[in-house]
């Protein structure tokens, strides 16, 4: 439910991540941990493992992304997945972020 510069990170579904839901909190991002789900964990590894796009379909995670699920990174959570300076919507969220993606 979070995008970044390139445009809505999205799951191999066309489904988008609910960073709430799979971090402990988010009140303070600079915090947060990434706690996870069967599924949110198991897109992870695939992104991890997997180059095949035949296989991957759609499956775009960034940088920062991986850094805050396989390192801990709790900054580029706060700085580049939770911040957000978009002044058009400034809240949550982002182009494609919601559940009707750009899919067809």
């Amino acid at each position: 439910k979070f995008a970044d510069g390139d445009g809505a990170t999205r799951l191999m579904f066309f489904d988008a991540i609910d960073w709430v839901a799979v971090s402990d909190q988010i009140d303070d991002p600079s915090t947060s941990k990434y706690i996870g789900d069967a599924y949110t964990d198991c897109i992870f590894a695939v992104d991890r493992v997997i180059d095949s796009w035949y296989y991957l379909n759609s499956l775009y995670i960034n940088s920062a992304e991986e850094a805050y699920v396989f390192d801990g990174d709790s900054n580029a959570f706060a700085n580049e997945i939770m911040g957000n300076d978009n002044v058009r919507t400034p809240e949550i969220g982002g182009c494609g972020t919601d559940i009707q993606l750009h899919s067809s």
